[in-house]
């Protein structure tokens, strides 16, 4: 969904490359991990992507203790669905909830309470101790690729086409992410 988002965005889309030109000082040479920390709209940019789409629509829980939520009571062993998709895109949560805006991850961008809620209801990858053991990696693997994706090719949108997102264990487009790639010169 990265790649969908930039090229409905040519202005993140440059904003990125500009960003790994300068993380690489003029040199022509592949990415490296440490490279990563010289990518922080990228970094900023994945995160709002995956707070738009997170990989996992909803997952379920069981309460480990007698507790209430909101107004409802909660007994031990009940199974409770928690939902990163409805969390990360509510208005109570985030401003503009349904807007693309990556600078809300952005540390000089993003306002206090943005901040906030980037740490307290930002859950692509789960929570606490179920949290998925491998999502720091997966995060700088998807950053390396895309920042050298976007490198090297002008991300474009296919006329027409609309990813058709459904939630099964993970949230995929029914009908495929269609764009088109257009080659970037090396000057």
């Amino acid at each position: 969904m990265a790649c969908y988002l930039l090229a409905q965005f040519p202005e993140a889309q440059e904003r990125l490359r500009l960003e790994v030109q300068h993380a690489l000082a003029g040199q022509e040479r592949p990415l490296e991990f440490d490279d990563l920390r010289r990518l922080p709209y990228g970094t900023a940019l994945f995160n709002e992507t995956l707070r738009l789409y997170p990989p996992l629509s909803f997952f379920i829980r069981e309460a480990t203790a007698d507790g209430a939520l909101g107004e409802s009571r909660c007994p031990m062993g009940a199974l409770l669905a928690v939902s990163p998709w409805v969390i990360q895109r509510h208005e109570q949560h985030w401003s503009d909830p349904n807007a693309f805006r990556p600078e809300r991850f952005l540390a000089g961008s993003a306002t206090a309470e943005e901040r906030a809620w980037a740490r307290d209801a930002w859950l692509p990858f789960g929570l606490g101790p179920r949290k998925c053991p491998g999502a720091a990696f997966a995060l700088q693997e998807a950053l390396l690729v895309l920042a050298e994706l976007v490198r090297r090719h002008r991300l474009l949108p296919e006329p027409g086409h609309t990813p058709d997102l459904v939630g099964r264990l993970t949230l995929r487009s029914r009908n495929g992410i269609r764009l088109r790639l257009e080659r970037l010169s090396r000057s």
